[in-house]
């Protein structure tokens, strides 16, 4: 796997599938996440295995590195009991992941744009997206994925985008990475 095949996987993302119209029909209005993950999927299971699984720790990297005190602050802001509002508050790590998988989703300029100004973290979270790599290797194989990627990706497990200015410590929200 090299950095430009994962962009370009990832660019094979069908957003005419995601339906958000807010007028329709509830359930129709709901992204069909899988038919925007589709052309991508097929494209992954053509690969080795071996490729498979390096894309899922591409997608970790990246997970990773938008898992910051900043971009939680920007996920839902001013949100109590969904966005991050403060080390004191608890909040929804999920839906932090699944925006943050959003954001690389979108693509490589919309996921460098975000790394570096927080203030445009995604609203809208992507969870499939986060589950490529396993549905590619469930269409190649027919087993069921279990590798496991070597970056943890909750909230709170990277602790250095989670330090506060001075060297202090992440408090409370490195401990909810394991929630």
């Amino acid at each position: 796997m090299t950095d430009a095949l994962f962009w370009d996987i990832v660019g094979l993302l069908d957003w005419s599938k995601w339906r958000t119209d807010q007028n329709a029909d509830p359930d129709e209005s709901d992204p069909d996440e899988h038919g925007v993950l589709e052309p991508a999927i097929r494209r992954l299971a053509e690969l080795p295995v071996r490729e498979i699984c390096l894309f899922d720790e591409f997608l970790s990297w990246r997970l990773y590195t938008l898992d910051t005190r900043e971009h939680a602050l920007n996920f839902a802001p001013g949100e109590e009991y969904y966005g991050y509002v403060n080390d004191s508050l608890p909040f929804s790590t999920d839906g932090f992941k699944d925006c943050r998988a959003m954001v690389i989703a979108r693509g490589r300029q919309e996921y460098e744009k975000v790394l570096a100004d927080p203030t445009h973290m995604a609203r809208e979270g992507f969870e499939s997206f986060a589950y490529l790599a396993g549905y590619a290797f469930t269409r190649k194989t027919g087993g069921g994925y279990e590798y496991e990627v070597g970056i943890y990706t909750w909230a709170g497990c990277n602790k250095a985008g989670w330090m506060r200015e001075g060297g202090a410590a992440p408090g409370a929200a490195a401990d909810r990475g394991g929630m």
